[in-house]
Formats: C-alpha cells, structure tokens, sequence
C-alpha cells in the first residue's frame, strides 16, 4: 500500500461526521395556479459553427444552455465551447482542434480528418473519421465505426465554470469508460485504434489562442480524475479503496490527494448503487 495512505484516510475518516437534523414539517399552504412559462424563441445561427476556415470560435458560459449544437465542414480552426450541450455533432471538419464542454447525452463525430478533441459526454460515437486524438470523458462505451488511426486518452481540462456545467449535465466524473472502445469494424490484423500518452494531451488544445482562459485555470485542480484505463500499471503495489454514500467530501479531497502525491496513480473509478435486501 503507497506510504501515507492508510494515515491519510484514518485521518480523514477521523474528522468526518454525518448529521441528520430533521426540522417539523413546514404546515401546508394553499396551491399556486401553475405559471405556464414561454417558449424560448431560439435563433438557429447561435447553435452551429459551419463552413468557417482558420479561425477561433469560442462559445461562453450560458450562451448554449443545454441546447444542440452543430459543427460542419470547418479547416483549420481553433473552437471552444464552453457550455454545457444537449446533443452535438461534428462533422467533415479538418484539422480542427475542438473543446466540447459536457455534453448531456450523445456526441457524434462523422467524416472528420486529422482532428484534436477534447470532450466530455455520457455517449461517443464516432463514423468514417480518420487520424482523430481524443482526450475523452465517456460514461458509456466509446464507439467507432468505419474509421482509423484513432488515438484515445483520459479527460484533461479545466476551467472555472466546469463543475457546475458538469453538474448541469448529470454526469458523474468517476464514472469514465474512456478506454473501453467497442470497434463495430474491428480488424485484428490492423487495429483502428490506440491508446494516445497522456502526456500528448496537453498539446492537443492551443489554448493560448484562447482569451478566455486563464493562465491560472488551466492549472487547478481536475475535476475529472485522470486515471490510467487500460495502461499498463507503474506498480504491482495496488489497493482498493471504496467509499460509502454520501462522502462527496472525502472522494474529492482523496482524488486530490492522490494527483498530488509521488508514487500514488489512479487506475480506474467507478461509482456504483447497492440495492439493499431486508429480511422480514
């Protein structure tokens, strides 16, 4: 077991409480007519970056608001979106480099060349695409299809408005199948895809053609924990750490405990529910 492991979590264990206070019932008031609430009107131009060459697109905070989003036939182009989405697809775009914030269901990448991505989703899948780097957060399988030479590492970003979009989106961060690659055109012989090193990442993004990042942001902590899939482990020391409900708390200071701490790696995380059976 990695030195310091077991006194950091008798430590933390130690300090942490769990308190149930439960306040008298508030008396019932009368209901309220419900307010029907307008239909956004929605301008379709805000949603889609299309047939647009060597520039830089970016998309702040609450200007998609968990609508769809379309990206076409771009080249050469710097896109930032950093917003939480619906849906998005991306598609014939070339060598492209692309920041998808969370995205709340599914993201698809079809026809595109010679592309970097980093992204976070609940569902990818990717269709005739070739040469694509991925820096991906997946609750779900990975899939592609009729594509080559694509490279996949862990989630590695960050930036202030994050966590809430993440939130937001309804992901868990611990739930990342990012390696977990289900090829509906498998080829043993020539394989489609490969892991990318995780110290490529960084270089995936430029991001100092990004104004709205700061320097500062691009170095905090991660939300997302980065963790090794299905690379090979540094040590045969390993041990199995598991958290009981409700200690958001302490996953979170462990999660960056062990990012921070020589010798210490994350492999994989998962969280789970456990259905509980009473006896009568």
């Amino acid at each position: 077991m990695p030195v310091g492991f077991q006194a950091w979590i008798r430590n933390k264990m130690g300090c942490s409480s769990s308190k149930s206070n439960k306040e008298n019932a508030a008396p019932k008031q009368a209901s309220k007519p419900i307010e029907k609430k307008e239909k956004k009107q929605l301008n379709k131009a805000d949603y889609i970056f299309s047939k647009r060459t060597g520039e830089i697109l970016i998309k702040e905070d609450k200007s998609i608001d968990g609508e769809q989003f379309v990206i076409e036939e771009c080249k050469d182009c710097d896109i930032f979106l950093f917003d939480y989405i619906a849906t998005i697809s991306v598609d014939y775009c070339e060598n492209c480099r692309l920041f998808i914030g969370p995205v709340e269901s599914s993201a698809f990448i079809r026809n595109c060349t010679n592309c970097s991505i980093v992204m976070a989703c609940q569902q990818f899948r990717s269709r005739d695409c070739k040469d694509v780097r991925l820096s991906l957060f997946s609750t779900t399988e990975p899939i592609i299809e009729t594509s080559s030479d694509m490279q996949f590492a862990c989630f590695d970003f960050f930036y202030f408005s994050l966590r809430e979009q993440i939130a937001k989106a309804g992901l868990k961060v611990v739930n990342n199948k990012w390696w977990q690659i289900y090829d509906f055109t498998k080829d043993d012989a020539k394989p489609n895809w490969r892991l990318l090193p995780e110290d490529q990442v960084a270089g995936l993004l430029r991001t100092s053609q990004c104004t709205s990042l700061s320097p500062e942001e691009l170095t905090m902590d991660r939300i997302i924990p980065v963790t090794l899939g299905s690379r090979p482990a540094p040590s045969q020391e390993t041990c199995f750490v598991m958290f009981l409900p409700d200690q958001e708390a302490l996953v979170d200071a462990f999660m960056s405990k062990a990012s921070k701490t020589e010798g210490w790696t994350l492999c994989r995380t998962r969280s789970t529910a456990f259905a509980r059976h009473l006896k009568s």
